[in-house]
């Protein structure tokens, strides 16, 4: 991917200088919400804004620290996996020396790519015993002064498993420790505890501007227009556009035809294929599994606008009449929307045989102007 260097302030050069009048009028709150669309750089703008906040502005080598995420002042909560025993207090104890490896691995993948994800293997929410670890190292006074600042990866993720590490971590908020700020950072925004919302202010990301994608995509060495299709498809999302980068054309279409295939026929072999192999996908592969959905996202996106005589992509263009032309009632909106709740089945642990069996069947009832089964 890109070797340049990619700052905060280059990626939201409006929100970064929010936070600096913040600081600069010594108006900094306990705690913060970061949300908006996925890949707008709010990950990159916490790191950035916790640096910040301890002087790494005025003294580059703490801003340094930071963003390598090896500062004693910063605290990173995360999805792991939940330990056998309920009642430790330490999330790490319980992992074995290839799963701490990962943890190390991620972190550096982060600090030299501030749009990496660190997706634990397995990890469905924030688990209760980080929340319990976070309010023990809280109590303890800093070292070397400054501010110590929580960050919070996902922060949506708090409120399953019953809720408790929501709870949890509401009771820090309610009193907080002096000299501390949390900052929550997710892309669902109202999947949080209504209390949890009201705890903390809000700065909402818009997506990233395409000239940034241009900029994040250029050295590929794309053909240009190709490049100003998947700036067009990915619609301010850097994830998306990486992930486009990393396929030909060749092989999106590939991957869009095995996906949509099960979805227009009525074909049990077909769908039990389907089944198969995409519940296998979110068990083992997480990231692959949504790559899969998203692109069937902007190819209905697609066909949405070539409906209404709007360009469509190039990309597409062997696909371009296959709802158009057999389902001239489909419902964009509601089958978007069926594909958003799939998305997070694996993140709630659903069963997820039956949750894509479901999905086919609602699927292709949206697809014909019918209301879901």
């Amino acid at each position: 991917m890109v070797e340049k260097t990619i700052t905060a302030k280059f990626l939201q050069p409006e929100i970064y200088s929010r936070l600096l009048r913040l600081i600069e009028n010594d108006r900094v709150g306990s705690a913060y919400l970061f949300t908006g669309p996925r890949g707008c750089g709010k990950e990159a703008l916490a790191i950035e804004f916790a640096g910040l906040v301890n002087g790494g502005l005025s003294d580059l080598r703490i801003q340094d620290r930071f963003r390598k995420l090896n500062h004693e002042n910063l605290k990173l909560v995360f999805p792991l996996s939940a330990p056998k025993d309920s009642k430790t207090d330490d999330p790490l104890k319980h992992l074995k020396t290839s799963e701490m490896e990962w943890i190390e691995q991620a972190f550096i993948a982060k600090t030299r790519d501030p749009f990496h994800k660190i997706e634990f293997p397995g990890a469905t929410r924030i688990i209760l015993a980080s929340i319990r670890e976070l309010r023990k190292s809280l109590v303890l006074k800093s070292l070397t002064g400054g501010t110590k600042v929580v960050l919070v990866f996902d922060a949506h993720l708090l409120s399953l498993g019953g809720g408790t590490s929501a709870n949890a971590l509401l009771k820090i908020l309610e009193e907080p420790p002096p000299d501390t700020v949390f900052v929550l950072v997710t892309d669902h925004k109202y999947e949080l505890l209504p209390t949890i919302l009201s705890r903390c202010q809000h700065i909402d990301f818009p997506p990233l501007e395409d000239r940034i994608i241009r900029e994040l995509i250029h050295s590929e060495n794309l053909e240009p227009d190709y490049e100003e299709t998947i700036i067009r498809l990915a619609r301010g999302d850097a994830h998306l556009a990486r992930s486009l980068v990393r396929e030909s054309p060749e092989e999106i279409e590939t991957i869009l035809k095995e996906v949509l295939t099960p979805l227009l026929k009525q074909n049990a072999d077909q769908w039990r294929r389907f089944v198969d192999r995409y519940a296998q996908l979110a068990r083992n592969d997480f990231p692959t599994f949504r790559f899969h959905f998203y692109l069937l996202r902007v190819w209905l996106n697609s066909q949405d606008l070539s409906r209404h005589g709007l360009r469509e992509t190039a990309l597409f263009r062997n696909l371009s009449t296959v709802l158009n032309d057999r389902y001239p009632q489909a419902d964009f909106m509601r089958l978007d929307a069926c594909i958003q709740e799939l998305l997070s089945g694996p993140l709630q642990n659903l069963y997820m045989p039956l949750s894509l069996f479901n999905f086919i069947v609602t699927f292709q009832h949206v697809l014909q102007g019918k209301q879901p089964a």
